[in-house]
């Protein structure tokens, strides 16, 4: 039976969704850094809020936090002080891997193993020598829950021996929506907290903490129940339905990012505004491309996030007029898909893989570039088909850390229709390209054609006769000089031979 921990987070992990990076790996739309994940990617048995005494305090500058300061917690106890952390009960190995990707790495993966016996008897550990670069050095033992150790690390240095620095907004908002994902803590409880954490207290003033907080909690999401089919728009955006007194506020989001209840999946979406049939009740109706993009059954509940076009953290898919003209003119369709796999970087270079289906849906043939859509990036890509040859040898050329498959029944619980499992189309891409979308293992995500290329791919064809056409024409006349025709006949060759160019590199 594999030993269980708790594992107590005080800093940004106090948010699932970013401490699921550390279990999944991939790139966080938060920082930029990409995060490889444990071997092990099986999800918390449980999490709980909890209290710990230990004195949490803000210094040192992480690059990937705005270049200012993170959470460390004093290495003493104390009798008066708190901090508000969250607790995961994972593997002992996961939480091994969890400390070395703190540490960015601390030594080999397979060789680094924290003595958890050692670490009750002496309340903590040292993590090898004394290095000035790794910031959470130490673990500690906090105590005992359930049967299970409490353990957690901070900094080598105890709290006096540094100084306290200001930590950035984004870093923040992270902390206080992770305490509030726990326990909704009314604003004035969380700003008579933070005003007394050494870092935010003489560099953060009471209105602009107060600020923050009302930030933090105007942009929570609202959890709804999965009530029935929505509107279905498969020549453009993907569209919800909810009631029109979902968002309690005079501005009502034309787009909303709908989220797993675990934060593992998530997709974008334009809102529509329906009546309320259910009174008080929120509900939100999703089609069932949608609901099986979310591994989500009706009377499932989702979480909704209002985005706001000053938001420039997520993709803008507006329906704007230039979209739908160019939309119906060439009969764009939208297909969702799966991330199923994501390969060595340097086994398949700007290649994305799809079933035949999907091709048919958005009328691509193999070869062919197309639009690779997540919540926060977009990109143009080759795409190839996937045979059950190629699926064979992916698998057998990828070690097993890298190789993590959908496991609909570990990772996203099983959508069933009639008994019958069923999932979106899967894509297989690599590594780096999954990382751009800032999306992980299982995301879904949205294709369409590439308008830009179907014109290149045809210009070939439609310019090199009419180019032949006008120069065999101007150069029969009588009054050119042969000096002039063969310039012509030259430049028009060098230009027929540009455009075969193009058309040869646009294939795979």
């Amino acid at each position: 039976m594999e030993e269980l921990v708790w594992y107590c987070s005080y800093g940004s992990n106090l948010s699932l969704e970013r401490f699921n990076l550390y279990l999944f790996g991939g790139a966080s739309p938060l920082v930029d850094r990409v995060y490889p994940g444990c071997t092990d990617k099986t999800k918390p048995r449980n999490d709980i809020s909890y209290e710990i005494p230990y004195e949490l305090y803000f210094a040192k500058e992480a690059d990937f936090w705005e270049g200012m300061a993170v959470a460390f917690i004093n290495d003493k106890k104390s009798d008066v002080c708190k901090t508000y952390s969250r607790m995961y009960l994972i593997t002992k190995k996961q939480f091994d891997e969890i400390v070395q990707q703190e540490n960015n790495p601390f030594g080999n993966r397979n060789e680094f193993s924290i003595d958890i016996e050692e670490l009750k008897k002496k309340g903590s550990l040292l993590l090898g020598s004394d290095d000035e670069n790794r910031f959470y050095g130490k673990v500690l033992f906090v105590g005992m829950h359930e049967s299970a150790p409490v353990v957690t690390f901070t900094s080598k240095w105890s709290m006096g021996d540094v100084p306290f620095k200001k930590p950035g907004e984004r870093y923040l908002k992270t902390i206080i929506g992770g305490i509030r994902e726990k326990r909704k803590m009314p604003k004035e409880r969380l700003l008579e907290y933070f005003n007394k954490i050494n870092g935010i207290k003489s560099y953060y003033s009471e209105k602009k903490l107060l600020k923050i907080i009302d930030e933090v909690i105007l942009n929570e999401p609202i959890e709804m129940e999965v009530q029935g089919t929505g509107k279905i728009n498969r020549h453009g955006e993907f569209f919800v339905q909810v009631s029109s007194n979902t968002f309690m506020n005079d501005i009502k989001p034309k787009y909303a990012l709908i989220k797993r209840m675990d934060r593992l999946c998530e997709i974008q979406a334009r809102v529509e505004y329906i009546e309320d049939q259910n009174g008080d009740k929120q509900i939100i109706n999703l089609d069932q491309q949608l609901r099986c993009a979310l591994a989500a059954e009706k009377g499932d509940k989702v979480l909704v996030y209002p985005i706001n076009y000053s938001d420039k953290k997520y993709i803008k898919n507006r329906d704007s007029i230039y979209r739908k003209i160019v939309d119906r003119l060439f009969g764009i369709q939208f297909n969702m898909v799966r991330v199923r796999r994501a390969s060595y970087n340097d086994m398949e270079i700007n290649v994305c893989r799809l079933r035949s289906e999907s091709f048919h849906i958005i009328g691509v043939e193999p070869g062919d570039v197309v639009v690779i859509e997540s919540p926060y990036y977009r990109f143009r890509t080759h795409a190839l088909e996937i045979t059950d040859t190629i699926e064979k040898e992916f698998g057998e050329r990828l070690e097993p850390a890298n190789n993590v498959d959908l496991d609909s029944e570990k990772l996203l619980g099983t959508y069933r229709i009639e008994n019958n499992k069923v999932d979106i189309n899967p894509i297989l891409m690599d590594y780096d390209a999954r990382n751009s979308l800032k999306i992980r293992q299982c995301a879904p995500l949205r294709i369409r054609r590439s308008i830009l290329f179907e014109i290149r791919k045809r210009l070939h064809y439609i310019a090199t006769p009419i180019i032949l056409t006008i120069l065999a024409t101007v150069a029969s006349f009588p009054s050119l000089s042969d000096y002039t025709k063969v310039i012509m006949l030259t430049v028009g060759a060098l230009f027929v031979i540009l455009l075969t160019f193009v058309n040869i590199k646009m294939k795979v």
